[in-house]
Order: C-alpha cells, then sequence, then structure tokens
C-alpha cells in the first residue's frame, strides 16, 4: 500500500445502488464497516445481495459475522484469484452454499453429496431441499446462474443434521464459493455451537503437503477433515505409511488428534524412585521414618496399580467414543500431512 493510504469504495450494485461507503484506509491501519443486517442472504436460488469493494492500493479484506452468541470470519480473496471448481466443506449442521457472480452470463452445477459416502457420520441426513418446482436429493445435480453482483444460495436450513461436505461445484467462468454452516457444534455433541463461513480455494489451487500445528490452550485437541479433489487419493500423517485412502473424488475423512495428558502417577513414580536412591545413599532420616516411607512406597505402588487400571479403563472408553471418528493420536505437536494427489 502506498504511504498515501489506499481509496476504498464499498457498494452492493444491485441490491442499493444508493448505499456506499468511501473511506481512506492508511497504511497498517483497519477500517471497520459495517453492512446492513437486510445483505443477509435466506432462501435457496439467486438473489442481488452482493458487496464490492473496489481499491487503488492493494488491501487485506477479512469479513466477520457477529451475533451474540455467535461469530465467525474469513479472509475475502481478490477477483482474480478465483477459479471455476470447488468442492464444498461443512460440518453437521444447517450446512449452507454461496456462489457469488463476479461476469454476466455465468452458470453451471452443484453435484450435491450424499450420506453414503466416505467420511460421512452414521447421523448424517438425507440431502432434502426444494427450489422452484424441483426438490434434490442424495448426489442429485442442481443447475443455477448469475450475472455479475448476483448470488445463488443452497441451504438445508432447517436441518440440525446436514452436512453437505464434498458437493462439487462446476461454473463456466470464474465464481466466488463460500461454504459453512449457519451454526454447528464441533465435534458433534458439543453443548455449544457457533456459526461456520469460509471462502473456498479453487480446486486447481489445491496441493499435496500440508504442515499444521496444534491450537493453543486447545484441551481437547484438534480435528482435521481431509477431502480429496480425484479418485484413490492416499493420505498419510507424518509417519510415511498410508494412513488412509480416499476412493472417489469428494470423498473426506475426519480424523482426531488428541492432547497427550499428564497424568500424575508419572510424578509419584519419580518421587518415589529419588527417596528410593535416597535411602540406598544413607540420606534417610532414620529406620522407623525410613519404614514408614517404605509403607507409603508400597501404598503408592498399589496407587499406581489402581491408576493404571482406571486409566486403562479410561482409555478403552476414549476408544469407543471415539471409533466413528476414527481417531489418530500424534506423538508431536506438529503434523505433516502428504498425499500423492491434490486435496484439501
Amino acid at each position: 500500500m502506498a504511504n498515501a493510504g489506499a481509496q476504498v469504495t464499498v457498494t452492493t450494485p444491485l441490491y442499493d445502488s444508493n448505499w456506499q461507503e468511501a473511506f481512506t484506509v492508511a497504511r497498517q491501519a483497519v477500517k471497520l464497516v459495517v453492512l446492513p443486517w437486510q445483505l443477509r442472504v435466506t432462501y435457496v436460488g439467486q438473489d442481488n445481495k452482493c458487496v464490492r469493494i473496489l481499491s487503488d492500493e492493494p488491501v487485506t479484506v477479512y469479513c466477520v459475522n457477529k451475533e451474540q452468541y455467535t461469530t465467525d470470519a474469513y479472509v475475502a480473496m481478490p477477483v482474480h484469484v478465483v477459479g471455476m471448481e470447488y468442492y464444498s466443506i461443512h460440518y453437521i449442521a444447517n450446512a449452507q452454499i454461496l456462489l457469488v457472480g463476479i461476469t454476466d452470463g455465468t452458470s453451471g452445477t452443484v453435484k450435491l453429496s450424499d450420506n453414503t459416502r466416505s467420511g460421512a457420520l452414521k447421523s448424517v441426513s438425507n440431502v432434502n431441499f426444494a427450489h422452484g418446482n424441483n426438490r434434490y436429493y442424495n448426489g442429485d445435480t442442481m443447475p443455477w446462474s448469475v450475472n455479475r453482483y448476483q448470488t445463488f444460495f443452497i441451504t438445508q436450513y432447517d436441518d440440525r443434521s446436514s452436512d453437505l461436505t464434498g458437493s462439487y461445484i462446476l461454473s463456466n467462468k470464474p465464481v466466488t464459493c463460500i461454504s459453512g454452516n449457519y451454526r454447528s457444534w464441533i465435534p458433534k455433541g458439543m453443548g455449544s455451537s457457533d456459526h461456520l463461513t469460509e471462502q473456498l480455494p479453487s480446486v486447481d489451487t489445491w496441493g499435496k503437503e500440508f504442515i499444521t500445528m496444534s491450537t493453543p490452550d486447545r484441551g481437547s485437541g484438534d480435528l482435521f477433515r481431509v477431502l480429496a479433489s480425484e479418485d484413490n487419493t492416499n493420505v498419510n500423517f507424518g509417519n510415511g505409511q498410508i494412513t488412509f485412502t480416499l476412493e472417489r473424488a469428494g470423498d473426506f475423512k475426519e480424523k482426531k488428534k488428541k492432547k497427550k495428558k499428564k497424568k500424575k502417577k508419572k510424578k509419584k513414580r519419580r518421587r518415589r524412585r529419588r527417596r528410593r536412591r535416597r535411602r540406598r545413599r544413607g540420606v534417610g532420616e532414620g529406620g522407623k521414618e525410613d519404614d514408614d516411607d517404605d509403607d507409603d512406597d508400597d501404598d503408592d505402588d498399589d496407587d499406581d496399580d489402581d491408576d493404571d487400571e482406571d486409566d486403562d479403563d479410561d482409555d478403552d472408553d476414549d476408544d469407543d467414543d471415539d471409533d466413528d471418528d476414527d481417531d489418530v493420536e500424534a506423538d508431536t505437536s506438529q503434523d505433516i500431512v502428504t498425499t500423492q494427489r491434490p486435496c484439501s
């Protein structure tokens, strides 16, 4: 950005031609623009609720959708980097896809996912929603079209078990694609929910190797979804071995990286070993107290045995809970995910 700053204009070309925000953004500064709430899309089909942001200098734009108890945000990509081929990514509950036209005469299809594909959780409902005089189900292909600054919205808004992950969007011209959920629980079954939204990268920008780090201060571990753009995509998590294979384009797999539990029994064992070493060197405080220590050690041994049994039981419970999620416990805080075919 130039030292003088960037001249920025925000408009809603088709929705309200009279609404406009014009301002200067200084270098390394942030300008907040609050959009009219009426710009929210609410029904399946075409609408005119696109927002245009024009700047005379390169800028970064991020969008925040905020309510009292829910929020999410995404980085908006400039129009010259959007593509014509996408796979949508969601989680469970109220799945949504938004297409935004940047050129007149843009049209294409959405091949909807279904609940029999690889990666779908057992509780995910069938695709089932209406548009016009048609109703669409698992695996159906839905046509769509937009002109410049128009939007096309797809949603299973009232379905708390919907997950459209793997839906394939194809366009005859570059189009912006945003996907997410009206609100969702990650992982499934948690008490609180949140809004999810992300502007998607087109398939031609996908890669084969990704480096991830654990989320700081997150006690429950991290959840990963890997989605294939090509058939027979092999995926491994850091160890060079094939962790799983995605057989079809649009298939996905969910993996959970668990946080290692800090077990107090390890500290107890270290303290017990130190006491024993001191006694061997004659550093103990007397026969009676040493005997007491030995008794305590025996008690500690018993406690540790109990702890081991309890921990084993807990681990078994964890395994039972995690069977559906197909969890993987990583040995390090960094994961390197590699594939032989592009994935997201």
